[in-house]
């Protein structure tokens, strides 16, 4: 395979990577849609806390091995 077949698969990477929030996005819409105002707000702060508390512990990981 040469670099143009790597950069294709590599492309078709990139693309399936990019469809992953929004695949989320639509799965999180569709679990909160049962629930009144209230509720989901305070399911989707949850869940915006848990994924900065992951994204936070990442980047602590992260700055721990890239040293």
């Amino acid at each position: 395979m040469g670099a143009a077949g790597v950069l294709f698969w590599l492309s078709i990477l990139l693309l399936a990577l990019a469809a992953l929030p929004v695949a989320g996005f639509v799965a999180v819409h569709q679990l909160l849609r049962p629930l009144d105002r209230s509720q989901r707000l305070r399911v989707g702060l949850g869940i915006a806390a848990a994924v900065l508390l992951v994204g936070a512990f990442a980047a602590f990981v992260g700055a721990l091995v890239g040293r």
